[in-house]
């Protein structure tokens, strides 16, 4: 059989990342243009047209998604793990503008054409350099194509034909990037790219160290001056909006006000669906009204702040960006919690007996990579009993329907090498919708 391309092995990804290494580790400043040919042959099963001359904008759009929209600004990407090391090698990041991307929490700092990007593990590496090599790749792929081109570049169906794409891609990547758009397409005709990538001396006691400022912002709400004793603690990665919804209460208090938000601005087109299950007082109440809340609280800033002290009333404390490390916290006091406030649905039988519970949940924003070690590590050090620990994951499938979710029976650890074989708490069946929709 003849095959465009050839199957993805696993040589193939390890080679590219002791590229990755080898060159950053011994080089200073590394152009990115040298990682391309490694990157090019790993099969990145997110970057499928890497080595095909028409742009693949699907790769282009994830990339720059999690990139600042800044981005075109920037000559050098520096990565480094805390500002003393910044400053150690001599980057400058006084006054320097704090920048962020939508589709990954990394703290980065922008100033002069240069982006401090911080690190919390090697882990990050692995993650930001596919992505400035997938960035990079498709840029220029789109300069040589829009170089020449008198087009109107705010004319999605023009620029489709210029770069010889279907017109949905382009609305694909404009629904992504949003008004980011047409700033980027005017840089990208303008000039080819050739980012510059410094990584600073970093060390596994660096590593440790952002850890230890991390909990370091966190204990004193875990563990106030005035406890002699550490409370027993059930640790959970998931998110920092999904216990504020079960346990606070705010939006099922405040149903009116939510309501009639999304009832003027539909965020997401949700609208249709939150007024049947008004009619109907259905179960996806709850969920749709926990939905509308981003919207109520962007209407005024000040919301926020009132929805902030409503869960702190209610027991829940967050934590965010502690130690300047982008992974907030949430403190939560089991016997601080009103039963009355809780999701209907996990008002279980013996639930007010939480009032006499001396246990915290802490709740962290899932860490990527190697960095949820070195966080849980130190997490471990200081608190009392560990009960539980509790890891809400998901895996977003290339392959199916938007909105289809992997659930994982087996995990490698691209670290040690180590395979994970695990018993999920819930699975499907084969042919068999749990969802519930048709």
């Amino acid at each position: 059989m003849d095959r465009q391309r050839p199957d993805t092995t696993g040589n193939d990804v390890l080679l590219y990342l002791r590229s990755i290494y080898s060159l950053l580790r011994s080089s200073g400043e590394v152009r990115v243009r040298s990682l391309e040919e490694a990157h090019l042959f790993s099969d990145s099963s997110l970057h499928l047209g890497a080595r095909s001359p028409e742009p693949d904008l699907g790769a282009f759009g994830y990339a720059a998604a999690r990139l600042p929209p800044s981005m075109p600004d920037n000559e050098r990407v520096v990565l480094g793990q805390s500002r003393e090391l910044f400053a150690q090698h001599g980057v400058d990041l006084e006054d320097a503008r704090s920048v962020k991307s939508k589709g990954r929490r990394r703290r980065m700092l922008e100033k002069n054409g240069v982006l401090a990007m911080f690190i919390a593990s090697e882990s990050d590496i692995d993650d930001v350099v596919p992505i400035l090599a997938a960035y990079q790749i498709e840029w220029n792929k789109m300069h040589e194509l829009l170089r020449d081109a008198a087009i109107d570049l705010s004319d999605d169906a023009a620029v489709a034909q210029a770069l010889g794409v279907e017109d949905d891609a382009i609305t694909h990547l404009r629904n992504g990037l949003g008004a980011d758009l047409d700033p980027l397409l005017a840089a990208i005709q303008a000039r080819s790219s050739d980012l510059r990538l410094i990584l600073l001396a970093g060390s596994f006691s660096l590593y440790q160290r952002a850890a230890q400022r991390w909990w370091g912002a966190i204990e004193p709400i875990y563990a106030p001056k005035a406890q002699v004793s550490r409370r027993p603690v059930y640790f959970v990665s998931s998110n920092t909006h999904a216990f504020p919804n079960l346990f606070g209460g705010y939006a099922l208090r405040h149903r009116e006000e939510v309501v009639a938000a999304a009832r003027e601005n539909n965020p997401g087109g949700v609208w249709p669906d939150l007024e049947r299950a008004l009619a109907e007082n259905s179960s996806d109440l709850p969920n749709l009204l926990h939905f509308c809340v981003r919207n109520y609280l962007g209407r005024d800033p000040q919301r926020r702040a009132a929805v902030q002290a409503w869960d702190a009333n209610c027991g829940l404390r967050t934590v965010l960006d502690p130690g300047h490390v982008e992974v907030s916290a949430q403190v939560i006091e089991l016997s601080r919690l009103d039963p009355d406030c809780l999701d209907p649905r996990i008002k279980v039988p013996g639930v007010e007996r939480l009032v006499d519970s001396d246990a915290v949940v802490i709740n962290i924003d899932y860490p990527l990579g190697m960095a949820a070690y070195h966080l849980l590590s130190r997490l471990g050090q200081g608190v009392g009993e560990l009960r539980g620990v509790y890891v809400m994951g998901k895996a977003a499938t290339l392959n199916g329907r938007v909105g289809d979710v992997m659930i994982s029976k087996v995990v490698q650890d691209e670290h040690s090498l180590n395979s994970y074989m695990l018993r999920n708490a819930s699975e499907a069946e084969v042919g068999r919708d749990i969802t519930g929709f048709e």
